[in-house]
């Protein structure tokens, strides 16, 4: 069975080294990618998706794929200078990655 990269750079790219967006990645394989990036790198990585159901889809395939932990970093579900507050939950939420990532400052992270 061929791995990941031989596949990826045989089939969309000659030097998968030089991928910066995922956005050129066929979409279902990211996961598989980021797999990849993460067993070769100490590094944290930042995944920013266009919404919330390609978010919970990514999720599913990393945590899959991975013995790692994904963090999520919900988006506020307010606009600035609106009168509501942001909500409670996901405020929390979003205190509760930060605390993680400073806390755990030894651990490859994917956020």
């Amino acid at each position: 069975m061929s791995s990941l990269k031989e596949i990826l750079s045989r089939e969309f790219y000659s030097d998968i080294s030089k991928i910066n967006d995922f956005g050129e990645v066929p979409e279902g394989s990211e996961p598989l990618l980021i797999n990849e990036i993460s067993e070769n790198s100490n590094n944290n990585i930042l995944i920013i998706a266009r919404d919330l159901k390609r978010y919970q889809q990514l999720k599913d395939g990393l945590e899959f794929f991975l013995n790692k932990d994904v963090l999520f970093y919900p988006q506020w579900d307010c606009v600035p200078y609106d009168r509501i507050s942001p909500n409670k939950l996901i405020t929390s939420k979003r205190l509760e990655t930060l605390s993680r990532q400073s806390n755990e400052k030894n651990k490859s992270k994917i956020i």
